[in-house]
């Protein structure tokens, strides 16, 4: 059968079917044979929408000429397309039945109850239109740019572009295809999820007065004795703790046993006398070993240069923060720190 031009739908809630996944089961959870499973989605309209008198016009129109050698399907299809949606129910009324029946019109009447005598409370007030595909159903924006399908939910309000195109069937079980060719996100609306609610499932099951053995009508809090606390690390004999540098504050500088302060030599006040070393055997800044040149004396770093070291400017000459006492070697050969 030929397909219509593209039409567009007024703007509807998506409220059934999926958009990324092929319906497996029938109405009556029998299953569908791979060959012919498609994409499915029902798209609920309000009855009251100005714009969905024209959409239906246009679409008993093409199904008109679609059956053009079959006058019972002709009869039917002028029905519906004089009634409906306008004073469809006032055909249902006098008449006692739906203006839609006896022509498959993908459409049902979303205040009717489903087989198990229920109306879902998202389709009251509506007409829930269907559209199917055996192709994976392309979606959009507001911009007409494209999208995944997965960013449309249940629940969403969207528009559909689709043609129409007879089923070729006779008698009652003719009928037309809904084909979209695009959903169109147009605002968001609150999710629908699948399954029951929560007061649907609880309904018969009211909360219990008695609580078994352990259990609290309050948040039991945390036992802090329960919390593993860390292990406290082994000290090496007669070597401190290293103290790890704070940012912004210079490295803790650990004394060497047998070696003097750092400030040991330190000129006071009225000495003329050169300073002492460090420490037995260093090079005097002023009086260097033969063949050994003077060493120059620190030069302040520049504006925004980095310091080398928390709390210094250079490194030491060991390679490691300080004022040049050379580590242990239970700190240069330990579990490594940051750099080395």
């Amino acid at each position: 059968m030929a397909q219509s031009a593209i039409m567009n739908t007024a703007v509807g809630r998506y409220i059934g079917g999926s958009l990324t996944e092929k319906r497996t089961e029938d109405m009556d959870g029998r299953p569908i044979p791979a060959d012919k499973q498609q994409y499915e989605i029902g798209i609920a309209f309000r009855k009251d929408d100005p714009k969905l008198p024209a959409w239906f016009q246009g679409v008993a129109g093409h199904a008109w000429t679609e059956f053009a050698r079959d006058p019972a399907a002709q009869q039917k299809i002028g029905t519906a397309a004089q009634y409906f949606p306008t004073y469809a129910d006032q055909y249902q009324a006098q008449y006692q039945k739906s203006v839609l029946d006896g022509f498959s019109w993908k459409i049902s009447d979303g205040d009717k109850p489903n087989r198990q005598g229920q109306v879902n409370e998202h389709t009251r007030g509506h007409w829930v239109v269907y559209f199917k595909s055996s192709f994976p159903i392309r979606c959009a924006n507001q911009q007409n740019a494209e999208i995944p399908a997965d960013q449309i939910k249940r629940g969403y309000f969207v528009d559909v572009a689709h043609t129409v195109a007879g089923n070729g069937e006779v008698g009652d079980r003719a009928g037309v295809y809904l084909n979209p060719q695009f959903v169109r996100l147009i605002a968001y609306g609150e999710e629908i999820r699948g399954g029951v609610s929560a007061n649907e499932a609880f309904a018969n099951a009211p909360v219990p007065s008695q609580l078994p053995p352990g259990a609290s009508a309050m948040p039991i809090a945390s036992n802090p004795a329960a919390i593993p606390q860390a292990a406290p690390q082994p000290q090496q004999p007669g070597f401190p703790v290293p103290q790890m540098p704070q940012p912004g504050f210079p490295a803790p500088q650990a004394q060497q046993p047998g070696f003097p302060a750092p400030n040991a030599g330190v000129q006071a006040p009225g000495m003329t006398t050169a300073p002492s070393p460090a420490y037995p055997g260093a090079p005097n800044p002023s009086n260097p070993a033969p063949g050994f040149p003077p060493q120059a004396a620190p030069v302040a770093p520049g504006p925004g240069a980095p310091a080398a070291f928390p709390g210094g400017n250079a490194p030491s000459p060991t390679g490691f923060p300080g004022n040049g006492v050379p580590p242990h070697p239970t700190f240069a050969n330990g579990p490594g720190y940051p750099g080395t």
